[in-house]
């Protein structure tokens, strides 16, 4: 995502890697397997279908995943993070 940039919208089927910047993001992927990765800031995630994987690098990251959307993984370095009920 571009510095001023807050929102990436991803409407193909195909894999996708969304990645960031300092803001807090809004990253939404498509049907494929997604990467995303909120980069620095208060980052919404959303992969859709597919089997996505999540970089996490602050706390207050969202994954805002629907139930049986796929096998998904979360990334981290971080010491502590809670995860929603719906990731699978």
């Amino acid at each position: 995502i571009g510095n001023n940039v807050e929102k990436l919208s991803y409407t193909g089927s195909a894999d996708f890697t969304g990645t960031g910047n300092a803001l807090a993001n809004t990253i939404t992927g498509g049907a494929g397997n997604d990467l995303l990765d909120g980069g620095a800031g208060n980052d919404t995630l959303n992969g859709g279908a597919g089997n996505d994987i999540y970089v996490v690098d602050s706390a207050s990251d969202v994954i805002a995943e629907l139930a049986s959307a796929g096998t998904d993984e979360i990334r981290t370095s971080l010491a502590a993070y809670s995860i929603a009920a719906l990731i699978n």
